[in-house]
């Protein structure tokens, strides 16, 4: 920690430590790399990245004098097991949230807000979670910051060391550094960002569509701050926030739960076979038991009968379909027909299948953050319900939801339905609500009024 005299800032910041590449170090086995024991990092081929204890009140050592100069102080605080992104799980994201839950409610008057290190890879998920899963009266005007880094500063700082050690523009400094300083910014009062680069995302929205870039996140919506990187460190920083909600948290009274697996996701591109969408519905479902009770049209009935069926119901929650821009999903009966009958056989589970119109393209390139979406399912809703055998077609209109947003949104809601003892058909109503209150909210700022549920 830098001595007190070059913090001379107003603003008190807490960090807590989660894991993640940004505070990663080498490990060979189970002991952290050392180059007089192993010899240099170069010709060691063993090493790999976990997360180190200590690493980030290290990294504290290399940042500039111009942060110190806004922050008061640092009360810095560690999990009891640091976790890479890969170890991650819903059950294991809903402890993250509950975890943050606490430190945010533990925060001092004295502090201006929170920054959480995590991984880059499960970054765009844990933004998600935390946007809906902490309430806005736990945030009060606290903000809340998720920094990751898609490298990790290298070499491990030896015990003792002191001054500047990792080289300048070491990225996970860097991302480590803007999040501390924007915890201190009267902009982020009440909300909730992703720090990784030189861009502070909204939670909402997100994908991680970069392995490599320093910049690896793009959102459908503009981001909360972009760094020019040139001028006085107060003056770099130019920030978003008029009429913006995607950053807000929800005033929510269902407690935050996911489904503890079982939401899957999958595209529908030129190459597709629809039919494939229907034989992964039935296989997942395992509807063996139901085949008699679906209302679906002779030839995919006799076809799906000849289907091998899969893994147990409870698995299964739900599907998610990328159909890229809706122009790209055909629009012939016959495949239109596949998409409905797949639908069916979730709904009769209680497996929803919802669609999106989520492309991942750009205006003008990955690190622009503008990301182009197609339209929604309105548009044919009336072809669908006239070739759902007879009654309302089952396909859920997900819109421009991300991939993040829909699967994450899907698992809490399968979640909250199957607490409240729902089933097959009202699951799927259920989901769709849910995705609805979720648009007004954003839209409105107000919560749509949920109805009571129907049990099945």
């Amino acid at each position: 920690m830098p001595s007190i005299d070059q913090m001379t800032g107003d603003q008190n910041v807490r960090v807590h430590v989660l894991g993640g590449t940004i505070v990663c170090g080498d490990w060979v086995g189970d002991e952290l790399f050392d180059e007089a024991k192993h010899g240099p990092r170069e010709t060691c081929d063993a090493i790999k990245a976990n997360p180190v204890s200590g690493k980030a009140q290290a990294m504290l050592q290399d940042f500039s004098s111009e942060v110190w100069k806004h922050v008061g102080n640092i009360r810095l605080t560690e999990a009891d097991k640091l976790r890479d992104s890969a170890e991650y799980d819903p059950a294991m994201l809903m402890r993250m949230i509950k975890e943050m839950r606490r430190v945010v409610a533990d925060l001092t008057p004295e502090e201006a807000g929170v920054v959480f290190t995590f991984g880059t890879d499960t970054g765009a998920f844990l933004a998600h979670a935390a946007v809906e899963g902490i309430p806005q009266k736990i945030l009060g005007n606290k903000s809340l910051i998720i920094a990751t880094s898609q490298h990790y500063a290298v070499p491990n700082r030896p015990e003792g060391h002191r001054g500047p050690f990792y080289p300048a523009g070491t990225e996970a400094v860097e991302n480590f550094e803007s999040a501390v300083y924007l915890a201190t910014r009267e902009e982020m009062r009440g909300r909730i960002g992703l720090c990784c680069g030189d861009s502070l995302h909204g939670p909402r929205g997100l994908h991680k569509i970069n392995a490599i870039d320093r910049h690896p996140f793009v959102s459908k919506y503009p981001n909360i701050a972009e760094n020019s990187k040139s001028g006085a460190l107060e003056h770099r920083w130019h920030f978003n926030v008029e009429n913006r909600r995607d950053f807000q948290p929800r005033e929510r009274n269902n407690e935050f739960i996911l489904s503890l697996g079982g939401v899957e996701d999958m595209s529908l591109t030129p190459t597709s076979n629809y039919e494939n969408l229907v034989s992964a519905m039935a296989g997942m479902t395992n509807p063996e038991g139901a085949m008699k009770s679906l209302s679906l049209p002779r030839r995919l009935y006799s076809w799906l009968r000849g289907v091998k069926l899969g893994r147990a119901q409870k698995d299964f929650c739900g599907l998610v379909v990328q159909a890229p821009g809706l122009s790209n999903l055909r629009k012939s009966n016959a495949d239109l027909q596949k998409i409905n009958a797949a639908a069916e056989i979730g709904a009769f589970a209680g497996a929803p299948l919802v669609i999106i119109s989520d492309p991942l393209q750009t205006f003008v390139g990955v690190e622009s953050g503008i990301t182009r979406y197609g339209t929604s399912l309105s548009g044919m809703r009336r072809r669908l319900d006239q070739l759902s055998f007879g009654a309302e077609s089952h396909v859920i209109d997900g819109g421009s939801l991300t991939r993040t947003e829909a699967t994450m949104l899907m698992s809490q809601a399968v979640a909250e339905a199957s607490r409240d003892g729902l089933k097959g058909k009202a699951v799927v109503q259920y989901v769709a609500d849910f995705i609805d209150r979720y648009w007004h909210w954003l839209e409105n700022g107000t919560e749509m009024q949920e109805e009571s549920p129907a049990k099945a």
